[in-house]
């Protein structure tokens, strides 16, 4: 078990922070029980085939192209927006 003074004792020990967008998408994505099940059951956990499994989820096209972080962060926001939409729509009955 590693404790503080081992961490301490690493030179190269360096701490990554997610962007907001991501950790955004990853909260959203938890109250959405089915594509929740879907990302759980994808074998494949590579950042790149979970935002594909969303972005079908949520019917979003995506192309094979070449990305930048700006273009994947981009895609996170337009992903959270779209399952927002999704669980906030108002169902009206009609009588």
């Amino acid at each position: 078990m590693n404790t503080p003074e081992d961490f301490s004792q690493k030179k190269n020990l360096k701490f990554e922070i997610f962007p907001e967008e991501i950790l955004a998408l990853n909260r959203e994505t938890q109250f959405h029980p089915g594509l929740s099940k879907i990302l759980r059951e994808q074998p494949n956990k590579d950042i790149y085939i979970l935002l594909l499994e969303i972005a079908t989820y949520c019917q979003v096209p995506v192309v094979a192209d070449i990305y930048t972080h700006q273009d994947i962060l981009n895609l996170c926001s337009a992903l959270t927006k779209c399952l927002y939409e999704k669980r906030t729509q108002v169902i009206i009955p009609l009588h």
